[in-house]
């Protein structure tokens, strides 16, 4: 008797909360998009309307504030699949010059938009319409929905029931035959409890596999990211008990790895991170720990080190094992990498900011060439921020057209005539202004937006 209450009492609840939902999600959605078109409409209108006034205060700047006959005219042909409601054309006094009836019961929702001459403000558009029709059709569209969501409130707390019941009727009479046949095979099962014992055994094996494989690298059989981040909590706590114990991590990212998977197949570049994997283990302390984030990407844990210097000893160590060439399926290989070193900080809370600032001074040594080393420094963070806003500006600009073409003659020395022109791109940033391409290029090749800047 109580769980038949207790499931009652849920499905109700659980068809009151959708039935409320749709009740309320339709009105809603309709009020939202056609709210949306409405303004939309308007401010389309409020632009073509500018348009032909800007025209007309072109030809006449003086006289047009006194041709108001022929302003209501220009206005009055918009009407029909324009926005609708009231429009008003004021001077830059903020006197009517000329006006369109239409609806205007409250509530009202207005747009203007400024008319301009030689970049100088004249006058002003102002359109207002009535709000009243979208709320009485809002209204019915939300008696519509409490209709619906009436039914569905029906359909969910009748149905539903009936067919739990019938499942709890069909789920007692196989629990019945279920232990009825228990205690007949009760004697079979005591005969066969070797098997049962080998059986748990290999599934232990099999649970031992999958824990070690769900926490190693299934290529270079390394401890994965989430091993490494599980490790490097440990030192970040004991160095903020102890402010002389000192760890580092190394973030390593292989140098133009994609070349040797294009060149020479993924196979290949398989057994070079493979390979490599292996290197790295020789360059550390046994306690050290070395492991495979993704890709071509490796991260080193240096525990208790005896002073700062010894990170940069191992990445010395590590640059140097790398120059020893690889032959992988009779090819001989040369690879390099770029690695950033975080230190440890008192700073330092979370595994993820030191991983990151690791992943900041590989970037910058990846910027200073190939092969190289960088330890984080306070700056790069700040370097990092600004290059990933640079890159989102590049997005949003080529989304708002924002790039400029310009072109530039190029002139014959000998004959001292025009003999070509060089197209030149400049950025028209909201902000900044005009940016040359020195300060952008780089990054938009990085990120791929370059292909789409020469489309322009």
């Amino acid at each position: 008797m109580r769980n038949e209450k207790t499931i009652r009492r849920v499905t109700t609840w659980i068809a009151i909360a959708v039935a409320c939902l749709m009740a309320l999600l339709l009105p809603s959605a309709y009020y939202s998009i056609a709210h949306n078109y409405r303004v939309g409409s308007m401010e389309t209108e409020l632009a073509m309307t500018a348009s032909t006034v800007s025209q007309e205060i072109t030809r006449n700047p003086e006289l047009w504030r006194y041709a108001q006959v022929r302003l209501e005219e220009m206005i009055s042909r918009r009407t029909q699949g324009g926005a609708g409601g009231a429009l008003r054309i004021y001077d830059e006094k903020g006197d009517l010059v000329a006006e369109r009836k239409g609806l205007e019961s409250s509530p009202v929702l207005v747009r203007t938009y400024q008319l301009k001459d030689s970049g100088i403000a004249v006058g002003m558009i102002e359109i207002r319409t009535s709000l009243r029709p979208l709320l009485i059709n809002t209204a019915i569209v939300a008696l519509i929905g409490s209709a619906l969501g009436l039914m569905v409130f029906l359909s969910l707390r009748i149905l539903p029931l009936r067919a739990i019941y019938q499942a709890e009727d069909s789920l007692r009479k196989s629990r019945d035959e279920m232990e009825a046949r228990v205690a007949e095979r009760t004697a079979e099962l005591t005969s066969s409890n070797q098997n049962l014992l080998a059986e748990i055994e290999a599934r232990k094996t099999a649970e031992e596999q999958l824990l070690h494989d769900a926490f190693h690298d299934g290529l270079t059989g390394l401890p994965n990211r989430a091993l490494f981040m599980d490790r490097l909590t440990r030192p970040i706590a004991i160095a903020r008990r102890r402010k002389e114990y000192l760890f580092a991590v190394l973030f390593l990212d292989l140098d133009r790895f994609k070349v040797v998977n294009d060149s020479l197949g993924h196979i290949v570049g398989d057994k070079l991170l493979v390979a490599l994997g292996e290197r790295l283990v020789t360059c550390l302390r046994p306690g050290d720990t070395v492991a495979r984030l993704g890709g071509d990407e490796f991260v080193v844990l240096l525990e208790d080190m005896v002073a700062a210097e010894n990170a940069v000893m191992i990445a010395g160590r590590i640059d140097q094992e790398l120059k020893t060439p690889f032959i992988l399926a009779g090819h001989e290989v040369f690879a390099s990498g770029s690695i950033g070193i975080a230190l440890s900080a008192s700073s330092y809370e979370k595994a993820e900011q030191v991983l990151r600032d690791a992943d900041t001074a590989m970037y910058q040594a990846k910027t200073r060439g190939r092969a190289q080393y960088a330890l984080f420094e306070p700056g790069m963070h700040a370097e990092a921020m600004k290059r990933l806003q640079l890159e989102s500006d590049l997005r949003r600009a080529l989304e708002r057209k924002e790039f400029m073409t310009y072109s530039q003659p190029i002139l014959s020395v000998k004959t001292n005539t025009v003999i070509g022109c060089e197209a030149l791109v400049r950025w028209q940033h909201p902000e900044r202004g005009i940016v040359f391409p020195g300060d952008f290029i780089q990054v938009a090749e990085e990120t791929g937006l370059l292909v789409a800047i020469d489309r322009l």
